[in-house]
């Protein structure tokens, strides 16, 4: 019996008018029906050949690394998977300009009638549980949702609610308690706090009892509604203070949890709404005996039943309460901007660790608002104005009174008591105003190879194993000369000069020099003729007992006359002679360095 079935074009190759047998065209439908064929995608983006394409029902991936293309021929085909087994990524399905993803674990189900662009497909999304779930006609808002028991597909109102109360005071089987109110809760009893039912809102300020806490009255952002519980805090007389009930008028009635003495020994409550005091907790600091009416009563924030009581700001600025903590925005009052201060006489700075002044009025004394001993402040000044120096209550830099320039900066420290010292003053070009030649800001220096001799007696320029200096005779008063510019930055302190020098053969005997200043002031000096102010002497000093070893000597010279009124950023000549008339040492003495700083 003939198997030829007469089924045309069931392979590719398969040529017009040409059989196949039964059995292979069974196994070609066998194929293309419930094969599966492994698309490798290692190597990028697929197209399927027609063979491959009508070989199977079903292609699944390996080697996906990234979103790849799997374009098929222009075969008809009625019925074909795409199953994306891959963890990741995507497979776009492409047939023409027509494109469907399949994304990581879903399953593409698609037909196309294999012209250019055609490609139908729909895609199923695995593990997700199939059932018909519906709604009550009603429920209550806040309640929880659970199955109807009979059905087991309709979610009904279980008519039990979610519970922030951390008193558990209505012990209620309607009710479920929240992980915070269970420790609340917990914390309180481990605390050894007295939880009372939370009230609805509390006081940011004082009220007057008898008129401000009625219904319709809003304390906090809440308006009141009789019955509402309330914890009255910041009364201006303490004893007022208590947790009350709203009365649709006058004063509000003291609850009946806490209406005596011992029910308000570390009685503690939670404030439900607010616009300050949401979500927060409180509790009654005064210690017993407690009665109620006469007794004032204050009552200190926790937070999450912790037992942490936060400090003020003030409390954190004067610094002495070892009991309780500090929150974020006590703290920043420790450094952030206070407001602006206009100058005044003495000038107090409040809350902060930066401050604008404001004005042009004389500082003689700055104070804080809440003074500490060691509380810094930074300051800037936004006008010119006078700050005297007061060695005792307003120490300056240079101990001199300082005029100030919009953009100066200064740091402000309190020292003891009503005692203020600067320790640093800056002017807006970022020069420092400072005192003592330890802290100077500027030095000039000058080396022998820069010498303007004098015309006679002038000290002779040498060498000393390759070190240049100057040879100052013994009996004839020799001379050195150098010129230079003070430095705007001069704060009027005074200079001090040391010179560098050594002994060309004495090892006995002293060494001593003389310093003169000559003013260079513009459109004044002739310089025809010197002008040199009185000559300071060096102090005459022993000499080393070793020739060849050197000697630095100083001299303090005061502003005014005895540097020639010289002034900040004037030109200036500086004379050092050899003070031949008091030193003792015999033979040549060498100057190496001469140096200038502001005292």
């Amino acid at each position: 019996m003939s198997h030829d079935l007469n089924l045309p074009t069931i392979a590719d190759n398969q040529a017009a008018g040409q059989w196949q047998t039964s059995n292979d065209a069974d196994a070609a439908i066998g194929n293309a029906l419930a094969d599966i064929l492994t698309v490798d995608f290692s190597g990028g983006n697929v197209t399927l050949t027609s063979t491959q394409f009508r070989s199977a029902m079903t292609f699944v991936p390996s080697g996906l690394s990234t979103t790849r293309n799997l374009t098929i021929p222009g075969v008809k085909r009625a019925l074909f998977i795409v199953d994306n087994t891959d963890a990741t990524d995507t497979i776009n399905v492409v047939r023409g300009s027509t494109s469907i993803a399949v994304a990581a674990g879903q399953i593409g189900v698609f037909n196309t009638d294999g012209t250019t662009n055609s490609l139908n497909g729909a895609i199923l999304v695995t593990g997700v549980a199939v059932g018909d779930v519906s709604g009550p006609g009603s429920s209550v808002s806040g309640h929880i949702a659970t199955f109807n028991g009979t059905t087991g597909k309709t979610i009904q109102d279980s008519g039990v609610a979610i519970s922030t109360d951390g008193t558990f005071a209505s012990n209620s089987d309607a009710k479920v308690a929240t992980e915070k109110a269970t420790k609340t809760y917990v914390d309180g009893k481990v605390a050894g706090l007295s939880w009372k039912q939370a009230v609805r809102a509390a006081t940011t300020g004082a009220g007057t009892l008898a008129t401000s806490f009625e219904n319709g009255d809003t304390i906090d952002g809440v308006t009141l509604a009789t019955g509402d519980r309330i914890l009255v805090k910041d009364q201006a007389t303490g004893s007022e203070n208590g947790i009350y009930t709203v009365n649709a008028s006058g004063a509000p009635t003291r609850a009946t949890d806490a209406d005596a003495g011992a029910e308000l020994v570390n009685a503690s409550v939670y404030v439900s709404e607010g616009t300050t005091n949401a979500d927060t907790q409180w509790t009654c600091t005064t210690n017993a005996p407690i009665t109620v009416g006469s007794t004032s009563l204050a009552f200190a924030q926790l937070t999450s039943g912790s037992g942490f009581s936060a400090a003020s700001t003030t409390e954190v600025l004067t610094g002495t309460d070892t009991t309780k903590g500090v929150t974020p925005d006590a703290l920043a009052a420790l450094w952030e901007k206070g407001s602006d201060v206009a100058s005044a006489g003495t000038v107090s700075l409040g809350e902060g660790g930066f401050f604008h002044i404001t004005g042009t009025t004389t500082i003689t004394d700055i104070d804080w608002a809440t003074a500490k001993d060691g509380r810094p402040a930074m300051v800037v000044f936004d006008g010119a104005l006078t700050l005297t120096h007061n060695a005792t209550t307003l120490k300056l830099p240079g101990g001199a009174n300082i005029t100030t320039a919009a953009g100066d900066r200064a740091i402000f420290v309190q020292d003891s008591g009503d005692n203020v010292i600067c320790v640093v003053y800056q002017k807006a070009n970022g020069q420092a105003v400072v005192g003592g030649s330890s802290g100077s800001p500027w030095q000039l220096q000058w080396s022998p190879l820069v010498n303007e001799p004098p015309a006679s007696n002038y000290a002779t320029l040498d060498t000393r194993n390759g070190h240049p200096c100057l040879d100052f005779d013994t009996t004839t008063q020799e001379a050195a000369i150098f010129s230079g510019a003070l430095p705007a930055s001069y704060g009027g302190n005074g200079i001090t000069v040391s010179v560098w020098c050594s002994l060309t053969s004495a090892i006995t005997g002293t060494v001593g020099w003389l310093v003169s200043i000559e003013r260079m002031d513009a459109s004044s000096l002739d310089i025809d003729a010197d002008s040199f102010a009185s000559a300071q002497t060096i102090t005459a000093t022993t000499v080393p007992g070793t020739s060849g070893q050197l000697l630095k000597m100083s001299v303090n010279i005061s502003n005014g006359a005895n540097i020639d009124s010289l002034a900040a950023g004037e030109m200036f000549r500086i004379k050092i002679e050899r003070d031949v008339t008091n030193d003792t040492a015999t033979g040549d003495a060498e100057l190496l360095r001469v140096m200038m700083v502001e005292q």
